[in-house]
Parts: C-alpha cells; sequence; structure tokens
C-alpha cells in the first residue's frame, strides 16, 4: 500500500510576521497613556482658580453691625459711669463721641476688603486721634497746644491708618507712605512743641526748669531728638 505524504505547513514566517506586528500593536495605546499622563500632569501643574468663599462675603457684611453695636454699647457704658460718679459730660467724657466711633470705623474698616475700606480706615484713626487730643487737652487746661497738636492729627493719624492697613491687607506701597506721613507729622509735632512751649510758653505751663535760658534748653532737646531719629532710621 502506498502511503500518503503528509504535508507540512511551516508556521514560522507567520509565526515571524505576528510577533512584528504584534509591537505595532502595543506601540498605539502605549503612546496614549504616555498622552494622558501627560495632559494630566499639565492640569494638576495649572493653578486652581480659588472660588469665592462664600463665608468671607457674609462675615465682612457681620462685622459692621456687630461692631457699630459694640461701640454705641461701651459709649453708653463710659456716659452712664460717668453720671453715677459724678463726672459731667463736658467735663470729661464728652471727648469719647470721637473716641469710640472712630475705634469703630477703624476696626470696622481692616476687617474688610472693599474698595472704601482704605479711607474709612483714615477716617477713624483721624476721628480717633481728634479724641484722644481733645482728652489730653481737657485733663491737662492745655487748649493753646492746637498751635502744634494739629500735626498729629494730620499727617500722623492718617500714617498711622495707612500702616496698618497695608499690613492687613499685605500691600507694602501703602506701608511705606505711612511709615513716610508719620515721620513728617511726628517730626512737625516735636518742632513746633519745642518752640511753643519751651519758648513761647503758649500754655503757660513753664516746661523749662527754673532758671535755665529757654532757648539754649530748646536747641538741647531739638539736638537729642535729631540723633535719636538718625538713630533709629539706621535700625
Amino acid at each position: 500500500m502506498a502511503t500518503k505524504k503528509e504535508k507540512v505547513i511551516d508556521v514560522t514566517p507567520l509565526e515571524a510576521e505576528e510577533k512584528a506586528a504584534a509591537p505595532v500593536k502595543e506601540a498605539v495605546p502605549e503612546k496614549k497613556v504616555k498622552g494622558e499622563a501627560s495632559a494630566k500632569a499639565v492640569r494638576k501643574s495649572e493653578p486652581e482658580k480659588e472660588q469665592p468663599k462664600k463665608s468671607d462675603t457674609s462675615s465682612s457684611f457681620l462685622h459692621g453691625p456687630m461692631l457699630l453695636g459694640a461701640g454705641l454699647l461701651i459709649l453708653g457704658i463710659v456716659l452712664l459711669v460717668g453720671e453715677l460718679l459724678g463726672f459731667r459730660f463736658e467735663s470729661i467724657t464728652w471727648p469719647f463721641i470721637f473716641i469710640i466711633p472712630g475705634g469703630v470705623i477703624f476696626l470696622s474698616a481692616i476687617s474688610t476688603k472693599d474698595s472704601h475700606a482704605e479711607g474709612l480706615a483714615i477716617l477713624g484713626s483721624m476721628m480717633m486721634a481728634l479724641g484722644l487730643i481733645f482728652l489730653l487737652q481737657q485733663l491737662f487746661d492745655m487748649w493753646a497746644s492746637w498751635a502744634y497738636a494739629w500735626a498729629l492729627l494730620a499727617p500722623t493719624s492718617i500714617g498711622v491708618a495707612q500702616v496698618i492697613y497695608g499690613k492687613r491687607q499685605n500691600r507694602a506701597s501703602i506701608v511705606k507712605n505711612g511709615k513716610g506721613l508719620i515721620e513728617a507729622g511726628l517730626t512737625m509735632f516735636f518742632i513746633f512743641f519745642v518752640f511753643f512751649e519751651l519758648i513761647l510758653n503758649i500754655s503757660s505751663k513753664n516746661l523749662v526748669p527754673a532758671g535755665l535760658p529757654a532757648f539754649p534748653v530748646a536747641l538741647i532737646v531739638v539736638g537729642i531728638f535729631v540723633i535719636l531719629r538718625a538713630v533709629l532710621r539706621k535700625k
């Protein structure tokens, strides 16, 4: 009997082609994965937009009424205590009409981020400074001191408001401007104080020790002030 010859099929070329084609098919998803990974990395690197916090806006609206109520409460207590202790309103407690509302306005302004907050902070600071000047003049009976005390009202109190407000809002330019105003205001106050009180004695308080000439004492005081100012500037 004749034996049938079995046909042998060589599969090596097919396997070689499949193996060669396999990396090509797998390379595509690898590129896609790398592209997606890079896209995610870019998205993470991008700064996220800050969402406005509802709590901040609501709290800013609450600061004003709460501080106003607290200011009125304190003012009422001060006036009531003054009446109960026998102090007349016009004698010592009336400057608090400027001090307490000014403090309320100032605290309310620096606790908000409104566009008009800086102006309100300056207004509150000036009102507090005015009330304190009135209080000291009333206590020491030195009403003639307005000849030089105005320098504490402006520009000194304006500079104080700008320094505090600028630091709260992280605005270096406002802080720098405020420091300049404070320095200028205190310098003018001191120079006019020496001239009007030590030399002219407009308040009749005789601040120069008895027996000493006023003008040399004034020069000594001004010299000490200039030296201290220079030392503080270096620091």
